[in-house]
């Protein structure tokens, strides 16, 4: 089945780097879409807060969280080994400074390294 049948089925694991003010509410609106989705993100306690079912973004009710991690469709970590499970990964943008554009730059390639590592599958 290509990438593209897989979306169209909602069979495609979505892998969503960075959990903060676009990250999470990306997450949540593909879970609810229907789709598997891990967070990704090197905050445990972020990762920790969204297993437990809490938002701590102002723009995302904890019920749709809690909703979509009780369906079994939203999951969260601060293992970027996990990204290898994914068909669809994205990445959210840093705050724009200078040290935030070179450490997400690092996770980028950390997360490419392992993409690769991985064989690519099926995409």
């Amino acid at each position: 089945m290509s990438l593209a049948q897989k979306m169209a089925a909602r069979e495609a694991r979505v892998g969503i780097i960075g959990l903060g003010y676009v990250g999470l509410p990306l997450a949540v609106e593909f879970a609810k879409a229907g789709f598997l989705v891990t967070g990704i993100d090197l905050d445990r306690r972020k990762a920790a807060m969204i297993n437990a079912g809490t938002s701590y973004v102002q723009d995302v009710p904890a019920e749709e969280v809690r909703t979509a991690v009780e369906q079994g469709r939203l999951s969260a970590t601060a293992d970027l080994n996990v990204a290898r499970e994914s068909k669809v990964v994205g990445g959210m943008t840093p705050a724009c400074t200078e040290m935030g554009v070179r450490f997400y730059s690092q996770v980028l390639k950390e997360v490419a390294a392992r993409l690769v590592d991985a064989g690519g599958g099926d995409w």
